[in-house]
């Protein structure tokens, strides 16, 4: 079966890492599988001005923030080398239609593809230009915990015209069943299908620090309260470095790609993150973490990883009242284990259900 999967397109390590999975579990299973181009991607029908507007971005970035610009150029490589794009682009009527009859099948997701928030996010993320009996969705998210009053209507059509949902959290279930009286299947993410020794393989590329070190990846501003946390960290630990990404930048490590990313949450003595899919590795790669509500967004944005750690009964990560990092505890993953290989099983069913 030839599969075309449908999903936004960004400079985001676990928007990347999610992409890459979902292709490789359909690939796994017999099938040809393609990413269709997405608006984000768009590099054609340029108009002078905005020419303009992209050279200046590229002068600026690679004289004021030259991490942020080499960062860009992994992200480029890895998609180049990991992810089989479409010759098809959504944004094309013309190619949507073509891509209709060439492919069998469109899987929406997964990642927040479904945020009504987001005014780039229209049907074709729903695979609306697609017969009816080719749309399916895979772990789609709605970022947020409801969709916003004015896109009720738009998005009940959307959702009701598609052959099969699966979502990613227990919320977009509700969700989708307050829409269009139908309740969902919830699946876990994509990236935790893949096995720790399949991102091996993505991860292994990278030479590995030889120092020890804490990993912090934060996608909101790292509050006074985790700073302060850092600071007496490396008053009591000289001898374990502590390695950032984070969104400002002064970040050690702004400028990787995904592949390296996961190397520094493979090799890493304790993680610290805002994120769900920093999170996610940290689960894969049996690592100590801690999980922090991102600042900056509101709060129905942490929906996504409390789900996640509910499910794997992992909550005392997140958001923990007292941290010093003192002889940071092991985190038993026993039960966590037996409950994703369970859903992961349930998973790999749904897929093989909807790619026969």
């Amino acid at each position: 079966m030839k599969i075309c999967i449908i999903t936004m397109i960004s400079d985001n390590y676990g928007n990347r890492l999610q992409n890459y999975a979902l292709q490789e579990v359909l690939k796994d299973l017999g099938h040809v599988v393609e990413t269709i181009h997405n608006p984000w991607r768009k590099k054609y029908n340029i108009s002078l001005e905005k020419w303009k507007f992209i050279i200046k971005k590229i002068i600026f970035y690679i004289t004021k923030r030259p991490k942020r610009f080499k960062r860009k150029l992994n992200f480029e490589k890895f998609n180049d080398e990991n992810i089989c794009f479409s010759r098809y682009w959504i944004n094309k009527k013309r190619d949507r239609i073509k891509a209709n009859k060439f492919y069998d099948l469109f899987v929406c997701g997964s990642d927040q593809i479904w945020n009504s928030e987001a005014e780039k996010i229209d049907g074709k993320y729903f695979a609306d230009f697609a017969d009816r009996k080719k749309r399916v969705s895979y772990a789609a998210s709605f970022g947020i915990e409801y969709v916003v009053d004015e896109r009720k209507k738009e998005f009940k059509k959307y959702l009701s015209e598609m052959e099969k949902i699966s979502v990613r959290e227990q919320t977009g279930s509700e969700v989708v069943e307050a829409l269009i009286n139908q309740r969902p299947e919830c699946h876990i993410d994509p990236t935790l299908l893949l096995s720790k020794n399949k991102w091996d393989f993505i991860a292994d590329k990278f030479k590995k620090p030889c120092e020890k070190y804490l990993f912090c990846y934060f996608l909101g501003k790292p509050t006074d309260h985790i700073l302060n946390i850092l600071n007496e960290y490396k008053k009591k630990n000289e001898k374990v470095n502590i390695l950032s990404i984070w969104d400002r930048d002064d970040g050690t490590h702004n400028n990787v790609g995904p592949g390296e990313f996961l190397g520094l949450i493979k090799n890493a003595e304790l993680i610290l993150t805002d994120s769900f899919h920093g999170t996610v590795f940290s689960i894969i790669y049996h690592k100590p973490f801690y999980t922090f509500s991102r600042t900056g967004v509101k709060e129905s944005m942490d929906t996504r990883v409390v789900s996640l750690l509910k499910l794997l009964e992992l909550t005392d990560r997140f958001e923990p009242e007292n941290i010093t990092l003192d002889g940071v505890e092991q985190i038993d993953f026993g039960k966590s284990k037996i409950i994703l290989d369970r859903e992961k099983k349930r998973a790999i069913e749904y897929i093989e259900g909807i790619s026969k």
